[in-house]
């Protein structure tokens, strides 16, 4: 027969299994799981989580939050939310690693680009470290972005709330500005 202490260890396995399950199935529909796949960021998951569930959770009550880096390790995971979707088409592979991202959002698959160019005063986010294609999805997955500039040299990108005709942007040979088409 096994002990109060073996008893009650397998006790608590089964409830975090069952929660687990359980919470996973809740956030099936809401969210997008890639599974063996990473993102490299300059900073790693930050926020200590005992499962993927949690830390989409943590996603969901977070307004700005569009996905989350998951590492999984032996006792737990360590989440990092994103303002930002990563393009599957970037992401390298990871044993044990995942990328969430929010389910649901408007997707952009054409974009107008106007080299040397950019759009000024009608910033509404800046997104620093970034590659053009984590712009682009970031803009395609918010209602408010209507158009992006992004700063070559720089790495970075002004997410804009109008768009405009060339004649009416500014010339700049750091920028190269897109439009949702």
């Amino acid at each position: 027969m096994a002990s109060w202490n073996e008893q009650l260890l397998l006790l608590l396995l089964l409830s975090n299994h069952l929660c687990g399950s359980i919470g996973q199935s809740l956030t099936a529909g809401r969210f997008k799981v890639t599974d063996r796949k990473f993102f490299s960021l300059t900073r790693p998951p930050s926020q200590k989580l005992r499962s993927q569930f949690e830390c989409t959770a943590v996603c969901e009550r977070d307004a700005k939050c569009l996905s989350v880096l998951v590492m999984t390790q032996s006792d737990g995971v360590q989440c990092r939310k994103l303002t930002y979707f990563v393009p599957e088409e970037i992401l390298s592979n990871h044993v044990t690693g995942a990328y969430i991202s929010k389910n649901g959002l408007p997707v952009c698959h054409e974009w107008l680009e106007v080299a040397k160019h950019w759009l000024v005063g009608l910033t509404s986010e800046v997104l620093h470290n970034q590659t053009i294609a984590t712009c682009k999805a970031s803009c395609a997955a918010k209602d408010s972005c209507k158009s992006l500039e992004y700063n070559i040299p720089g790495k970075f990108c002004n997410l804009n709330t109008a768009a405009y005709p060339k004649s009416q942007l500014t010339y700049d040979v750091k920028y190269n500005y897109y439009e949702c088409l």
